[in-house]
């Protein structure tokens, strides 16, 4: 099996593959956690909101993985208290929430964290001093759990290496290979020594997320189409919004449901949905992003006064949603589809962080019949429910205007045992310094790089050139200032 795609759906499958005994290889064309898995809310959660919509089954598979997940990868995922405020002009009363909150412990058959329980307006604030309490009747404080998505990602590609899968990034699908009318391998460019090889296989997984469509073509029965979702995320320091627990917040313009995260020396919030036609690999916040949070925040939270000068930093990512005429992305369905786009490819899309590992049992089951088909049996099989993942939730976790950054013994071990190639690899990705460091890690880029450069053979010239294209992140993570 050739798993064409490195965030969390192809990091899954390819784990799933290699512990049902398959021959499995992925790669991705960046680096891994590099779209969506790497700029998400980063939270693990069942999908509170899906209750409106009656999609019960979704809210109990994502339950469900959350409780696996949190089996498997303690040191990634931990208990998130959330607090859902209940305005009172909501469509949504008291006790309709109180009924919501007992139908979501039901669905995860009660083994969450803890059940729900039911504040009044005096728990309330107790609860969360910093919440605006005079037009709210009460709330809902309630558990999920938070992770951070791109250690997530990591932490299922080496599980996926150590049980034989062959994984790279920085390794792009130029073009897939056709035999007649099937699908049996694709050419694959090496975008750091710029060497091309050809990889076959029975079949081939087409797990690119937002970029889908690109590898699957126009056209044909097998097409369906991908409504993309840009979801972006502001970053600010704890101290200018310290929250307790993760808050719920209603947007102003819209009513959307968004969060406040609590998240060491930081609190993050987020996040938008919507329509994305542009460039997969450009997209950034704007302007109006950052705003419709803020608004939320300050409407929320109205003691705090958070303006765009409080910001650090921003994260965009795209959701690569299954276009089912929903009258817009935030009502578009969360669940995942697998397709045959021609015989010897399969294409996923769709779902959540969540239930990745729901996904990849999903896409293993529609692909084991063509491949016994074919001969191939599976060996030595293993449950990856309950395989703890490897690595470590261990690295520099920078407080407000520090900028020391990480500890040089630490960046050698991110080359030599986490696959960082770049200086973007080590910074944004292995580290948080992209996002929480207040000149988001330029004055020490260089220094980084000088560090790094011997282990990947670098000369001058390579070296001025990855911190070029570190700072060209760092300017699109800071457009919407000029906005």
């Amino acid at each position: 099996m050739f798993v064409i795609g490195g965030g969390i759906t192809g990091a899954g499958i390819a784990r799933e593959a290699a512990y049902r005994g398959f021959r499995v290889a992925l790669v991705e064309k960046d680096d891994f956690a590099s779209g969506t898995s790497g700029r998400s809310t980063r939270l693990i959660h069942g999908g509170l909101r899906y209750l409106e919509r009656l999609h019960l089954r979704l809210v109990f598979e994502a339950s469900r993985e959350r409780r696996i997940l949190m089996r498997i990868a303690p040191h990634l995922v931990h208990p998130l208290p959330i607090l859902l405020p209940i305005p009172r002009l909501s469509p949504h009363g008291y006790y309709k929430v109180a009924a919501g909150m007992w139908m979501y412990d039901l669905l995860a058959l009660f083994r969450n964290v803890k059940r729900h329980r039911m504040l009044r307006p005096a728990d309330v604030a107790r609860v969360e001093p910093t919440l605006d309490r005079s037009e709210v009747v009460g709330a809902a404080y309630f558990y999920d759990a938070t992770t951070d998505d791109s250690r997530l990602t990591l932490a299922t590609i080496l599980s996926a290496h150590d049980a034989g899968a062959v994984v790279a990034n920085h390794a792009e699908v130029i073009r897939l290979i056709q035999e007649g009318s099937r699908i049996v391998g694709a050419e694959v460019g090496d975008r750091i020594d710029g060497s091309e090889r050809i990889v076959r296989a029975r079949l081939v997984v087409n797990a690119c997320g937002p970029w889908a469509n690109r590898l699957q073509g126009n056209g044909g029965q097998g097409q369906r189409r991908l409504c993309l979702s840009k979801g972006v995320h502001i970053n600010l320091p704890h101290t200018r919004l310290p929250l307790r627990q993760a808050v719920a917040m209603a947007a102003p313009a819209d009513g959307r449901l968004m969060f406040a995260v609590p998240d060491g020396a930081f609190t993050y919030a987020g996040t938008t949905d919507t329509p994305y036609e542009g460039d997969p690999d450009r997209v950034a916040a704007d302007a109006s992003d950052v705003r419709y949070i803020l608004e939320a925040i300050n409407a929320t939270f109205p003691g705090c006064r958070i303006t765009e000068g409080d910001v650090i930093s921003t994260w965009a990512g795209l959701r690569p949603l299954i276009d089912r005429d929903a009258r817009n992305t935030y009502e578009t369905s969360r669940e995942h589809a697998i397709w045959e786009r021609a015989p010897g490819l399969l294409t996923i899309a769709g779902g959540k962080l969540t239930t990745y590992r729901a996904m990849a049992c999903d896409l293993l089951r529609v692909a084991e019949p063509s491949l016994r088909a074919a001969g191939v049996r599976p060996q030595n099989v293993r449950d990856t429910a309950r395989t703890l993942l490897p690595g470590t939730p261990e690295r520099r976790v920078f407080s407000e205007g520090d900028s020391q950054g990480p500890a040089w013994d630490e960046v050698d071990r991110i080359v030599e045992e986490e696959m960082a190639l770049t200086l973007c690899d080590v910074l944004i990705r292995r580290t948080r310094l992209f996002y929480e460091a207040l000149d988001q890690g330029l004055s020490l880029a260089g220094a980084v790089a000088a560090r790094i450069g011997p282990a990947l053979n670098w000369d001058e010239a390579e070296r001025r050139r990855q911190v070029a294209l570190y700072e060209s992140e760092v300017a699109l993570n800071r457009a919407w200032r000029e906005g």
